[in-house]
């Protein structure tokens, strides 16, 4: 990379980098800003909700109170209703009722004293058509629901006997009871007056309840006067249409009990009696659940929540909602509304912020822009004379010294002109030194070469070149008369040494020759021995195998000679079986006979039974006669048989004692061809010997001839000192014939040695400090 383009990058890139930093630490900011922006606008946001909640929950007590002052009164008046014709008592008489229990649907038969209000029976009636004393009569003047309660057992269930509460099937709820183990029925059973909340028959209701006692004081039956909790019209208006937000609302949870969860009041009346408890926000929670649970445990404080619920087409929103208990109807006053009904001014806060993010990041473009523009101007300043140096200082890398820099380069006085200045005194040196070389290189060596400095390493060694050269040229030259000398005595005893080797090379061929004859004919007798010795074992042991197969040929002719006694003594039994036979065909022959007529067809069977067993008793006697002929056969060929085998163990044992015969002079052959053999071997090693000795001092005189004139042109070349490169290269002596390489007690023909046209040189560059070929 140039160092222009590196000062642009590099001043672009601090500036991009600052002006990063700020960006980063404004977007940052601006990020903190937002959500804190958010999180107080979402704290205002739920504070709103929980303030409609907190209405709420305040409507809902007022209520509260204004409905239980009202029963109160409406009980004042029920009781007056009962009472206006006298105490309740009981009839002797009685009545048959099935009691079923409110909480658990169970049916039980029960039979039970007519109640007598003023001496009369109320009466059992379920159809709401049919009026029904005291009950009606509360239910027309006020609107609340009233029912009369008879004490069933010593338990204290309280029984139904007239109300104006109905069931979901429309008829009045008599004949359905209050266990005892209630907390209304507990509070009467004390004497006392319930007041409260209580689950009447299907839903809840705001009730009182208050004991009937007889003449005696004992509790016998309870008055009820009571109102659906969400029966009031004006209430329900009031929830349903309260807002939250812009589509927010409010709604009603069952806090405890069966009603837990259940949707009892709601905007939406498809949603009423849906039980929420296992509802989900979009990240898995049960939100209804733990809204509930809160507000059970916060016992009447607002608690607030935000969750994301899922809106139904793949995509959520955020929701926010307060919810608080109001004890006394078991309720959760929920108001919820959607975070986007509030998003107004975070949506403007949100715009301000993006456009400040634009100008900033307009700016920050602008800043980077000039900087690139600046560095790439103050770029070219300095990367234009650093070019030119470079430019200089690649073509001396190349070997041109000749180029000179800018003289208005040079003057500078800053690091680039001293740069150039030094680059400048560099080429000059090399020029200098350039020269130096070239005299050299003319054989002049009287030239001097002065270094720059101590430092100047190239002058330095240029100059210990010259001083070395110097001291090799007068070392060759005192070297080469030496050699000269020494040559020509190497010549003349090589030569005599030469003589005398070929002469015992002539002796030794003819001795050699004698041997290789005498042992040939000893290898031969050896051989013939050798093949004797195999024949007479191949005979011996065929020999060997005749009397092996002899052996075997008795032994199948003893088996032969048994088995035909077996068969003669089998025939035999069959000529028995065919004599009986024949004695049974004639028995039944008689037999048919007697019989007259029915016995002809098997009189024909056992003629031919008779006939069968006859030829069988022909055929037994051939093949015993047959067998016998075998036998006596087989007796006389076992008998020459044994001769053969006598025979042939004789011929077996005279083979062997001539194989043994045969195989002591194929020993003695061998040792005697072995023998000749290893002495020819040692005479063809002398004559081997001579003849590489014949060969080496004829090598050994060629080469002080070759040496010689090698010295007489090492001197003509010293004396002008003009050395060029193909005198240099190592690889000359690789061309030229070595005197190893003739084969060994061959002599060289002449001008053997020297085949090739190449003129002779001496290799002063051996590494093992000798001259070589």
């Amino acid at each position: 990379m140039k160092v222009g383009t590196k000062i642009t990058m590099s001043g672009t890139g601090l500036v991009l980098m600052v002006t990063a930093c700020v960006l980063t630490i404004m977007l940052v900011r601006q990020s903190i800003l937002s959500e804190r922006i958010t999180a107080l606008v979402q704290e205002e946001i739920l504070g709103e909700v929980a303030l409609a909640d907190k209405d709420m929950s305040n409507l809902l007590q007022t209520q509260h109170e204004t409905l239980t002052n009202n029963l109160e009164g409406q009980l004042n008046v029920a009781r007056r209703l009962l009472l206006r014709n006298g105490p309740p008592s009981l009839s002797e008489e009685g009545v048959d009722w099935n009691a079923v229990n409110q909480n658990t649907g169970q049916g039980t038969g029960i039979t039970l004293p007519k109640l007598l209000l003023g001496g009369e029976w109320i009466g059992k009636t379920a159809k709401a058509s049919d009026f029904s004393p005291v009950v009606d009569e509360l239910t027309e003047l006020t609107g609340v629901t009233c029912t009369i309660f008879q004490r069933m057992n010593e338990r204290g269930d309280m029984l139904r006997v007239s109300t104006s509460v109905l069931k979901n099937n429309g008829q009045r709820a008599v004949g359905t009871y209050i266990p005892s183990t209630s907390p209304v029925v507990r509070t009467l059973l004390s004497g006392r007056t319930y007041r409260g909340r209580a689950f009447v028959v299907n839903d809840w209701y705001l009730t009182v309840y208050e004991p009937i006692k007889d003449a005696e004081g004992h509790v016998i039956g309870a008055l009820y006067v009571g109102i659906l909790q969400t029966g009031v019209k004006s209430l329900m208006t009031a929830l349903t249409d309260r807002t939250v937000g812009k589509s927010g609302h409010v709604f009603i949870l069952g806090a405890d009990g069966q009603n837990r969860g259940n949707v009892l009041i709601h905007p939406d009346p498809s949603l009423l009696d849906e039980n929420v408890s296992e509802h989900r926000s979009a990240n898995g929670r049960r939100i209804y659940d733990e809204m509930i649970q809160q507000a059970v445990d916060a016992e009447g404080d607002v608690v607030t929540f935000t969750f994301e619920e899922d809106t139904g087409n793949g995509q959520t929103r955020t929701r926010i909602a307060a919810a608080s208990l109001f004890a006394p109807w078991g309720w959760i006053v929920v108001a919820s509304a959607p975070l986007s009904d509030y998003s107004a001014t975070l949506d403007h806060i949100s715009q301000e912020l993006k456009n400040m993010q634009f100008w900033v990041l307009l700016l920050s473009g602008g800043i980077a822009l000039l900087a690139l523009v600046g560095s790439t101007l103050f770029a070219r300043t300095l990367s234009r004379p650093v070019q030119a140096i470079v430019t200089q200082l690649q073509a001396m890398a190349e070997g041109d010294t000749r180029q000179d820099l800018n003289e208005t380069l040079r003057k500078r006085k800053d690091e680039i002109g001293r740069l150039a200045r030094s680059a400048q005194t560099l080429a000059e040196a090399l020029r200098n030194k350039t020269d130096v070389a070239r005299t050299i290189a003319k054989g002049r060596l009287d030239t001097d070469v002065v270094p720059a400095s101590d430092h100047d390493e190239l002058g330095l060694a240029l100059r210990d070149m010259l001083t070395a050269l110097r001291r090799l040229v007068g070392e060759i030259q005192q070297t080469a008369s030496d050699i000269a000398a020494s040559s020509a005595q190497v010549s003349s005893a090589t030569q005599a040494l030469s003589q005398g080797a070929t002469e015992q090379a002539a002796s030794l061929e003819q001795i050699t020759s004698t041997l290789t004859q005498i042992g040939a004919q000893t290898q031969s007798n050896a051989e013939h021995a050798a093949t004797a010795n195999r024949h007479t074992g191949e005979a011996s042991d065929n020999a060997e195998m005749g009397n092996q197969e002899m052996q075997r040929l008795l032994q199948a002719m003893a088996q032969i000679n048994e088995t035909s006694g077996q068969i003669g003594r089998i025939i035999k039994v069959v000529d028995e079986i065919a004599f009986q036979t024949n004695l049974l065909a004639l028995n039944a022959a008689v037999e048919a006979a007697r019989a007259g007529h029915h016995g002809k067809g098997f009189a024909v069977v056992a003629e031919e039974v008779r006939n069968l067993a006859g030829r069988s008793a022909e055929a037994a006697k051939e093949t015993a006669q047959l067998i016998e002929g075998s036998v006596s056969q087989i007796q006389q060929g076992s008998k020459l048989s044994d001769s053969t085998a006598e025979q042939l163990e004789a011929i077996s044992a005279a083979v062997l004692q001539a194989a043994e015969i045969t195989k002591d002079i194929s020993e003695a052959s061998s040792q005697q061809a072995s023998g000749i053999a290893e002495v020819n071997t040692g005479l063809s090693q002398i004559e081997s010997v001579t003849h590489q000795n014949t060969s080496s001092a004829e090598q050994t005189a060629a080469a002080a001839t070759e040496l010689d004139s090698q010295v007489r042109r090492l001197r003509a070349a010293v004396s002008e000192f003009q050395l060029n490169e193909t005198q240099q290269k190592p690889e000359q002596r690789e061309n030229r014939p070595s005197l190893n390489a003739l084969p060994a007690g061959k002599a060289p023909r002449a001008g053997e040695v020297f085949s090739h046209d190449d003129t002779p040189r001496i290799d002063l560059g051996d590494d093992d400090g000798y001259a070589a070929w």
